[in-house]
């Protein structure tokens, strides 16, 4: 986990500039035992994201067809991979629950009318109950994932034309963050034969659906 830090320093000219830097604050509650020393400047993590936001608008405008795919597909996955067949068999299955219910009130009816004995009603509405549920749990289970498919494909949209629209900012801002943003890995700085190759080695940007 990263905190912010302020540095100030004074220029020639007298005035003074702060500088927002963020390090590890593991490391600076534990120590090395549990960590170890890396940071970045503000300025550095801005430019860094919105380079990789702008790279995204890029590969968006080249084909936001194939992009859509993409994203739906690690998004979604198999569970809508064949969206005719999962429409096909909610249809069976309502036809079913349907043909369940015209079996049950015939079944009220015989008995009445003693064409039925009770045992035979007894056996025959429990095996039609049991199928009922198992149509129903099933039926409830493919509704829920298309209900989550459709959310989902609607967030991947919207998430789509927000990296449209903020390409072209030239500033990070926290709702930038908080919309397009997953997550941010940084990694430790290199020390070898007792110099310091930069603050950083690696810089991860996880923007959200992004494959």
């Amino acid at each position: 986990m990263l905190g912010a830090c302020e540095t100030h320093t004074r220029k020639r000219s007298g005035k003074s500039v702060t500088y927002i830097h963020y390090n590890c604050s593991t490391f600076r509650v534990s120590g090395c035992s549990i960590c170890s020393w890396h940071t970045v400047y503000e300025i550095s993590l801005k430019k860094i994201v919105l380079e990789h936001i702008r790279q995204m608008a890029a590969e968006i405008a080249l084909d936001e067809g194939a992009m859509l795919e993409r994203l739906r597909d690690k998004l979604i996955g198999g569970r809508t991979a064949s969206k005719a067949e999962a429409s096909k068999e909610r249809r069976e299955l309502r036809q079913r629950l349907h043909h369940l219910e015209v079996l049950t009130a015939k079944l009220y009816e015989d008995r009445v009318t003693g064409t039925l004995s009770e045992d035979s009603f007894s056996a025959m509405a429990q095996d039609i109950e049991a199928e009922r549920l198992d149509k129903e749990n099933r039926l409830t289970l493919l509704e829920q994932s298309e209900q989550e498919a459709a959310a989902k494909l609607s967030d991947i949209q919207s998430w789509i034309r927000l990296i449209k629209e903020k390409s072209s900012f030239e500033d990070v801002d926290r709702d930038m963050l908080e919309s397009l943003i997953e997550k941010i890995e940084i990694g430790e700085r290199v020390i070898e034969n007792g110099k310091t190759f930069g603050f950083i080695t690696s810089l991860s940007v996880w923007c959200k659906y992004f494959p």
